[in-house]
C-alpha cells in the first residue's frame, strides 16, 4: 500500500512540472506576440551563420619564396623577359613589358617565338594559366610542359611534353579559353589577357609558351605569365 501511495505522489509531481513548463512557455508566446520583429529578435537572439572566404589564389609564377626563372629565344626591344614575373605587376608600358621586336616600331623578328618557364626544384600541377598580353597579342599559341627542360630540335625526345592548351585547336579555344580586354594604348586595348582552364594537371617542372603569330602587324607583347594550381617543393 506504501508503494502506491510513493507512486502516486511521484506521478502528481511530474504531471505538475510538465502543467508549469506548458504555463511559462503560453505566457512567454502571449508576450512575444505583441512585440516586432527587432525585439523578437532581441530576447532570442538568432545564431549567426559563418562565411569563410577563401584566401585569393595566388600566382605561383610570381610568389616572392618561388624559385622561377623565364628564359626565351629573342631579348626582344623593351623590358628583359623576367619582368613577366615581377611579384607586383609593373604598368610601364616601356619597362615593365616584354616584347618580340627589333625597334620601338614593333618591327618583328622573323621566326616562331618562345617562353619558357623553369620552377626550380618545385614540381607544378596547373589548373588555370593566364597571359596578359599587350595590344599586340597571340592568338595562335602553345602551351606545353614538361618535367624536363624543353629543347628545340628534341631528336631524341629527351623531354617528352604534355600539351596544354593549342590555340589551332578550335575545341580548345572555346572551351579552355576566355578573353578580358581593358585600358587604353592609345585607340586600343593595353591589356588583352587569356585565362586558360587546364583539363590536363599532370605535373610539370618546365612550361613552354610557344608564339606562333601575332594578330596585327607588330610583333607579340607580353605583360604577365602566371600559373595557377598547387606546387610541391623538393
Amino acid at each position: 500500500m506504501l508503494l502506491v501511495v510513493v507512486l502516486v505522489i511521484c506521478f502528481w509531481a511530474v504531471v505538475s512540472g510538465i502543467r508549469e513548463v506548458l504555463r511559462k512557455d503560453l505566457t512567454t508566446r502571449k508576450q512575444l506576440d505583441g512585440l516586432d520583429e527587432n525585439e523578437k529578435h532581441q530576447i532570442h537572439p538568432q545564431k549567426q551563420s559563418m562565411v569563410v572566404k577563401a584566401p585569393p589564389q595566388l600566382s605561383l609564377s610570381r610568389i616572392p619564396n618561388n624559385k622561377v626563372s623565364a628564359t626565351t629565344d629573342v631579348r626582344g626591344n623593351l623590358g628583359p623577359i623576367e619582368v613577366i614575373l615581377q611579384a607586383n605587376p609593373g604598368t610601364d608600358w616601356l619597362h615593365d613589358r616584354w616584347q618580340a621586336a627589333s625597334n620601338m616600331h614593333g618591327k618583328e623578328i622573323p621566326a616562331e617565338h618562345w617562353i619558357q618557364l623553369e620552377f626550380l626544384d618545385t614540381t607544378i600541377w596547373a589548373d588555370k594559366i593566364i597571359l596578359d598580353w599587350e595590344t599586340a597579342y597571340a592568338q595562335e599559341y602553345i602551351l606545353e610542359a614538361s618535367m624536363e627542360p624543353i629543347v628545340d630540335n628534341d631528336d631524341d625526345n629527351r623531354s617528352p611534353r604534355i600539351l596544354l592548351f593549342d590555340g589551332r585547336n578550335k575545341q580548345d579555344v572555346t572551351s579552355m579559353r576566355s578573353v578580358t580586354k581593358f585600358g587604353r594604348s592609345p585607340a586600343h586595348p593595353l591589356h588583352v589577357v587569356h585565362e586558360i582552364r587546364l583539363r590536363n594537371n599532370a605535373p610539370f617542372r618546365f612550361l613552354r609558351l610557344r608564339i606562333l603569330n601575332s594578330v596585327t602587324e607588330r610583333e607579340v607583347s607580353l605583360w604577365q605569365f602566371d600559373v595557377y594550381g598547387v606546387s610541391r617543393s623538393h
